[in-house]
């Protein structure tokens, strides 16, 4: 084991890590509060064209051919993602309140902050991987011909 402190505590350093914490607090009280949420909707998801976000597929159910039985499990899969993901959200919240309580002082405990930085970072990949859930179990759900006219749908938005 090294005797090298954890974390480096020069003042350069310090000053370093307390943007770094105080950009992650900004970054996931954005991820959470309802202006991102609808900023974030309005703009391309990163797997376009790979995954289909359940709104593009319930307004073009008819369209597509959804089968009662398919609109029936992405409702469950739209439950089951809410339910894995509010109390994450929720808990991600109160980091975000706590680590900027920390980062009020005129002097921060830098290894308290960024262990609750890792926290909210942590709560934050939760959240992302219940969405990629629901949209691979969407994808799965359609048929090779569904998915190719989601793609055409797509392509003329």
């Amino acid at each position: 084991m090294s005797d090298r402190p954890r974390h480096p505590k020069t003042a350069a350093d310090s000053r370093r890590r307390q943007r770094w914490a105080a950009a992650l607090l900004a970054l996931s009280c954005m991820l959470v509060s309802p202006p991102a949420i609808a900023a974030a909707k309005q703009k391309e998801y990163p797997f376009r064209g790979a995954l289909y976000e359940a709104e593009l597929v319930m307004t073009h159910q008819e369209k597509i051919g959804l089968s009662k039985g398919q609109r029936d499990e992405i409702v469950l899969a739209l439950q089951r993602m809410q339910s894995g993901v509010i109390p994450p959200q929720l808990e991600l919240a109160a980091s975000g309140e706590r680590l900027l309580k920390m980062l009020e002082p005129r002097r921060v405990d830098l290894d308290a902050a960024l262990d609750e930085a890792a926290e909210a970072m942590r709560l934050e990949n939760l959240v992302k991987l219940e969405h990629i859930r629901l949209l691979v179990e969407i994808k799965n759900l359609l048929t090779a011909e569904q998915q190719s006219q989601l793609d055409r749908i797509r392509e003329g938005e």
